[in-house]
């Protein structure tokens, strides 16, 4: 008895129920299924862009150069780091469960890194549902141009300007604002980040390894940040502008900023009575200050020292009780 091949439709549905993994090593090795495996919507739980790979969930697709075999003398060892540039090299089969595809060096290394994006992404007819996306490549992103994400939670790690410049087009607009959104910066380059994309998120994490001011904290529009610093904290004098640029705004109730910093205890206090100091109706409580604003809330100006001996220093619109 011959059985019947699958109908379009039932192949879309078993294809929806697939992992995404599973997915794109079929649509890759199994041409003719790709029109149908686009059809359907692809949901990854985490996705990770990074330098010379594609993580998908706890699946690492990843490309370089390799040497090839020469043939009775290795001219080159090829595992370990390539001391010029640091990347990675290592001997194709030393990895167990690993497949490998080969190709023909006769292209820049890009063009491989355009392909598989290609055939993960591209022609898609459902924006691709991310819940955790993950940018961490130096180089300036490169995605297919029909490509849309549904994203909720986003992270930058690397390249910050440029990487934000280039997602922004594919992030579909029904996904807005992101609940997530955390951005490291390792450089200068602060003050080149698109803050009217980053309002569109309900919690921002913000760690920066050289300096925060004032002029730039009071850029974020976020209801919700959470500043980490390496090396340095406002000082005092931008703690109480701050706080009067709040009480002058009337900030909303469930406004919250909140600073993390290595810094001491006293340091942390010092803030605390200044600002007691500064503001006549400010009343004083356990490790915090309390100051009245026009819409029926109050400001709380409060530190703590969490488990890493990191102190938090949290401004904060609560209701009056």
């Amino acid at each position: 008895m011959k059985n019947k091949p699958m109908t379009y439709g039932s192949l879309k549905t078993v294809i929806e129920y697939m992992d995404p993994n599973t997915r794109i090593i079929l649509s890759s090795r199994i041409p003719s299924i790709r029109t149908a495996e686009r059809a359907v919507p692809l949901k990854i739980d985490f996705l990770e862009i990074g330098n010379r790979f594609i993580k998908v969930n706890e699946t690492k697709y990843e490309y370089g150069s390799y040497q090839d075999d020469f043939k009775d003398k290795c001219y080159y060892k090829v595992s370990g780091y390539y001391r010029y540039n640091y990347t990675l090299v290592c001997d194709v089969d030393e990895h167990a469960n690993c497949d490998i595809e080969c190709r023909k060096h006769r292209e820049f290394l890009h063009r491989s890194e355009e392909s598989l994006r290609e055939l993960m992404f591209a022609k898609r007819h459902y924006a691709v549902v991310v819940k955790n996306l993950k940018i961490s490549q130096e180089c300036p992103l490169r995605m297919p141009r029909d490509l849309k994400m549904n994203i909720r939670n986003l992270e930058f790690v690397d390249n910050v300007p440029s990487n934000l410049k280039l997602i922004k087009p594919i992030i579909d607009e029904s996904c807005l604002p992101l609940e997530n959104l955390y951005i490291f910066i390792g450089d200068n380059k602060s003050k080149e980040i698109d803050y009217e994309f980053i309002k569109n998120c309900k919690f921002l994490e913000y760690f920066d390894m050289v300096n925060v001011h004032l002029p730039q904290i009071q850029q974020f529009r976020n209801q919700r940040v959470q500043f980490s610093m390496a090396y340095s904290f406002p000082k005092q004098e931008g703690f109480i502008d701050l706080i009067r640029n709040w009480l002058e705004t009337d900030k909303p109730i469930g406004t919250c900023f909140e600073f993390i910093s290595n810094r001491k205890e006293f340091l942390s206090m010092g803030i605390l009575n200044r600002v007691r100091n500064q503001f006549d109706e400010a009343i004083v409580g356990n490790k915090c200050v309390n100051i009245p604003m026009k819409n029926s809330s109050l400001l709380e100006i409060s530190y703590e020292l969490d488990d890493t001996n990191s102190y938090w220093i949290k401004m904060a619109v609560v209701p009056i009780e």
